[in-house]
C-alpha cells in the first residue's frame, strides 16, 4: 500500500498527500480516491467501501469532487499574487498545465504561475465553462503535486454577465476589459467636439463634475521616474473624454465583483490592450487615478 492505499488502485504517486489523517490520491485515467473516517467523506461522491480500519471512496474527477479537493487542501485554491513577478499561461484546451508545471519546476525561479487563465471570448470557443477552467487547473496542480501559489484569471471580462459568469469560481484576479467604452474618435475630434464630449460624460456614475474634474488635474504634474510629466486642461479633458466611459464601467463591474466578494481576496486589472488608440502616459495615470477615487 502507499499512504493505504490498496496496490490494485492504479493511483499516481506524484499526487499522494495525506493531512489531518485523510489521504488523497489521483487515480488514472481519470479518478480520485480518498481515504478517510466515514465522516471526512461527506464532501466527496463517489462508492465506498471499508479498508483497514477506514472508508476508501473512489470517484470520478467531477466538479463536486474538486470542489471539496480545493476545499480540503489549501494548496490547490489560488491566491493574489499582488506584485510579484507571475506569467499567465492560458492553457486555453485544459490539458496543457502539467507541461506548465514542468516548465516552471525547471525554469520558473521567481516566478509565480497563474495556470488557471482564459478570456470569456476564449470560452465561448472553445465551451468551455468557468469552472471548467478552473477544474482542469486544480486537476493538474493535484496530480502534479504542485504546492506553491498560483493564481487565477477570469481574463477580458467585457460585461455584467461576463463577470456573473464567473463568481463563486474561486478567481482571485479580475481582467476588467473596457474596450468597448472607449472613445474611438477623441484622438482625432476637434475642440468643440471635445468640449461637447466632455460636457455629456456620465458624471453621475463618475461621482464628479466637470469642473471638479478640471480642479483634480488642471497643471497637475507627475513624477516618473526621471520624468515629469504634466497634465494641462487640453489633456485632462482629452482623457476624460477618450476613457471617461471606461472608467465608469470597469466601476460598475468592478462594484458588482465587490458586492459578491467582499474586498478581500481578489485583485484587479484592467486591459485596455485591445483599442485600435494607443494610451498615453498621461492617459494611463487617468485611469489609474480616477479608479482609484472612485474606490
Amino acid at each position: 500500500m502507499s499512504d493505504g492505499f490498496p496496490s490494485a488502485l492504479r493511483t499516481l504517486e506524484t499526487s499522494i498527500v495525506s493531512v489531518d489523517g485523510v489521504s488523497y490520491a489521483a487515480v488514472t485515467p481519470d479518478g480520485m480516491a480518498v481515504l478517510a473516517r466515514p465522516e471526512q467523506l461527506n464532501a466527496f461522491e463517489g462508492s465506498a467501501s471499508e479498508c483497514d480500519g477506514k472508508r476508501l471512496l473512489v470517484g470520478h474527477r467531477s466538479a463536486a469532487n474538486l470542489e471539496a479537493l480545493r476545499s480540503a487542501l489549501s494548496w490547490l485554491r489560488p491566491q493574489p499574487l499582488g506584485l510579484r513577478t507571475s506569467v499567465g499561461f492560458g492553457d486555453r484546451l485544459g490539458v496543457a498545465t502539467p507541461g506548465h508545471i514542468a516548465a516552471m519546476r525547471c525554469d520558473g525561479v521567481g516566478i509565480s504561475p497563474i495556470f488557471a487563465q482564459q478570456s470569456i471570448r476564449e470560452m465561448d470557443r472553445t465551451r468551455r465553462a468557468p469552472r471548467e477552467v478552473m477544474d482542469d487547473a486544480t486537476w493538474a496542480v493535484f496530480c502534479s503535486g504542485w504546492r506553491e501559489p498560483f493564481g487565477a484569471d477570469a481574463d477580458h471580462l467585457k460585461t455584467e454577465e461576463d463577470v456573473r459568469r464567473c463568481l463563486r469560481v474561486g478567481y482571485t484576479l479580475w481582467t476588467i476589459d473596457p474596450g468597448d467604452h472607449v472613445d474611438s474618435i477623441a484622438d482625432t475630434a476637434t475642440a468643440d467636439q471635445l468640449k461637447e464630449k466632455f460636457e455629456q460624460l456620465p458624471w453621475s456614475e463618475l461621482a464628479d463634475t466637470p469642473e471638479a474634474l478640471l480642479r483634480r488635474y488642471r497643471d497637475r504634474s507627475f513624477g516618473i521616474e526621471h520624468h515629469q510629466l504634466v497634465m494641462n486642461e487640453i489633456s485632462a479633458v482629452h482623457a476624460a473624454v477618450k476613457y471617461g466611459r471606461a472608467v465608469a464601467h470597469t466601476h460598475t463591474l468592478v462594484s458588482l465583483i465587490r458586492s459578491d466578494l467582499g474586498s478581500d481576496g481578489w485583485e484587479l486589472e484592467v486591459a485596455i490592450d485591445e483599442t485600435d488608440q494607443v494610451t498615453s502616459h498621461l492617459e494611463h495615470i487617468y485611469i489609474v487615478l480616477e479608479l482609484q477615487r472612485l474606490g
